[in-house]
């Protein structure tokens, strides 16, 4: 029986491993995960359609732990959220994000008194952000001028 084009590794609009590699692959990492007692940089090849396991060792990339959020780091990463519902790419966040939505959303912000949501929350690396730095908002005296509801 012949699978789809999204069966078949190597075929345009295809996943360039097939299911049964996949799961094949994602067993060995469990198992030497396991074995070792941590998460491996693991290197692997195909060859004559058989998942072959060439090395395996601790990973040294690991990102930092991130910090603790407050209310306001969650009320702010959930309005981003919404901006972007799926991760975006480095060089998309550089220039439409920084400069789009939460430009905007750095002056309304401000408009109301808040100081520093929006801002220096993006570390770039050569022009590129590569990291989301959650900022410390916090209101300042203009804020009780702000008209409530």
């Amino acid at each position: 029986m012949r699978g789809s084009a999204g069966d078949r590794p190597g075929v345009a609009g295809s996943p360039l491993l097939g299911a049964r590699n996949l799961a094949t692959l994602a067993a060995h990492a469990r198992g030497i995960a396991d074995l070792f007692g941590t998460p491996q940089d693991i290197e692997w090849a195909i060859a004559e359609r058989k998942v072959w396991i060439l090395q395996a060792r601790p990973m040294t990339a690991l990102p930092e732990p991130g910090r603790e959020l407050g209310r306001i780091d969650r009320l702010q990463g959930a309005i981003l959220a919404e901006y972007l519902p799926v991760r975006p790419y480095p060089m998309d966040v550089t220039t439409q994000l920084g400069r789009g939505p939460a430009a905007m959303m750095r002056d309304i912000t401000r408009a109301f008194g808040i100081a520093g949501a929006f801002t220096d929350y993006l570390r770039e690396e050569d022009g590129v952000v590569v990291e989301l730095v959650a900022p410390r908002a916090r209101p300042t005296l203009r804020a009780l001028a702000t008209p409530r509801s």
